[in-house]
């Protein structure tokens, strides 16, 4: 008995990368900066896809060429004694660059539909900023004070199709907004202990990760969020 289109064979995926980067201290080692360039190449990508057959089920294609690339950038610098500043920034660029499923193998009909679009979960732009003070006031004990915040571009969460009641099967590419997120951080460090308390999510940004579709038939979506504000200790100790 032949297996159903669930178990139809794939082949492999290939991937070719290249990345060049550069590490440097400056200022008589106050200051780290550190720079890359990545690209990498996609041949024959697997992607899993929801088709109907007429039943709707997942599916893994090789659907062709795509690729990625970009770069990332990192520094840290000590502004003055106990002063510590790190910034980061990455920019990566995505695509599916060519599709070619041949039709018996996509049902719907509808997977060229990416072509030219960027990965899901892939945001283009996305950076970071903080500072740390650290004040030693004994001997053995220092106290420190966290504040950063962190920024993620907007980017697709998803590939799902839609049954159109009427007829017809369309995919359906969810994106979720960009968001910005503050965490703050004070903690006492002693030589066999530290305590800490902290506050994730300063201003309470309602924040969604990934948006997918409530069921095969239906266009509802669910959403997963990030947790709201989260104010929290931590104590550690150690022998």
């Amino acid at each position: 008995m032949r297996p159903g289109p669930e178990y139809e064979p794939f082949d492999n995926e290939l991937l070719t990368s290249y990345e060049l980067g550069l590490k440097t201290q400056l200022l008589d080692g106050r200051m780290n900066l550190n720079l890359a360039v990545h690209h990498t190449a996609i041949t024959d990508q697997q992607i899993r896809v929801r088709v109907f057959t007429p039943f709707p089920i997942n599916r893994v294609f090789n659907i062709g060429d795509s690729y990625t690339q970009g770069f990332e950038g990192e520094l840290t610098a000590m502004l003055t004694e106990g002063l510590l500043l790190s910034l980061s920034y990455s920019y990566t660029k995505s695509k599916f660059d060519k599709i070619d499923v041949p039709p018996a193998a996509d049902p719907s009909d509808n997977i060229n539909f990416l072509q030219g679009l960027p990965f899901p979960f892939v945001p283009e732009n996305t950076g970071a900023a903080s500072l740390q003070y650290t004040h030693p006031f004994r001997d053995d004990m220092s106290f420190t004070v966290f504040g950063g915040v962190r920024y993620v571009d907007s980017y697709i969460t998803g590939l799902n199709t839609v049954a159109n009641p009427l007829g017809g099967v369309t995919i359906f590419l969810p994106e979720v907004d960009s968001y910005t997120i503050t965490t703050l951080k004070f903690s006492l460090d002693a030589e066999r202990w530290s305590a800490s308390l902290y506050v994730q999510n300063l201003f309470d940004e309602n924040i969604i990760l990934v948006q997918q579709l409530g069921s095969f038939y239906t266009n509802e979506p669910f959403n997963v969020l990030a947790a709201p504000r989260n104010i929290g200790a931590r104590f550690e100790y150690r022998w």
